[in-house]
């Protein structure tokens, strides 16, 4: 009896482990700083590694950063980074978010050496009804001093097939190349 009670356990446990469905969802090890349209511009990559519709897609970039107050007490600051398209209708591919750094940005002004020593981290937020699974999706991503490649960009990772379909080429997915500053 003990014995049954136990595999009955075990089955229950593994199932409710196994049957969990996972958000597959990427995000590039690296974002990137750099000159778009003239703008310097932060930007990353998310890919849906499913290649299914996941439905009213939506990111959130937040700044977090050390800040001191007049009284000397040390806390973790939260800024809000506005991207240029913050929602997708149905997102199937990839996306390349971007940040605009202008007057307004918290990143106004900020190199890699102050983003390093001020503790910086970017925090990303990536929310969406997944049609398959039937459910809201979740994934997040944060990227520190290290994981920041300054006067780079993304290398192209679209390419069209011989039937004409648009396909996703991971292999080049993380990588980047250096731009004259």
């Amino acid at each position: 009896m003990v014995g049954l009670l136990f595999l009955a356990t075990f089955n229950g446990i593994n199932y409710a482990q196994f049957s969990r469905p996972r958000a597959r969802v990427i995000f590039s090890d690296v974002a990137v700083v750099g000159e778009r349209n003239g703008t310097p511009t932060l930007s990353f990559r998310v890919a849906n590694e499913r290649v299914n519709h996941v439905v009213a897609a939506t990111l959130r970039v937040t700044l977090v950063r050390s800040e001191v107050t007049r009284e000397g007490e040390r806390y973790r600051r939260m800024v809000d980074m506005p991207l240029v398209r913050s929602e997708s209708p149905a997102f199937v591919l990839t996306w390349l978010a971007l940040h605009v750094i202008d007057g307004t940005s918290p990143l106004q002004g900020v190199t890699a050496e102050v983003f390093t020593e001020g503790m910086m981290e970017i925090l990303v937020t990536f929310t969406g009804w997944d049609e398959t699974l039937a459910q809201t999706i979740y994934a997040r991503q944060s990227y520190v001093g290290s994981e920041l490649r300054w006067n780079h960009r993304f290398l192209d990772v679209i390419r069209m097939s011989p039937d004409g379909s648009r396909q996703v080429d991971y292999a080049k997915f993380h990588e980047t190349e250096a731009v004259s500053a």
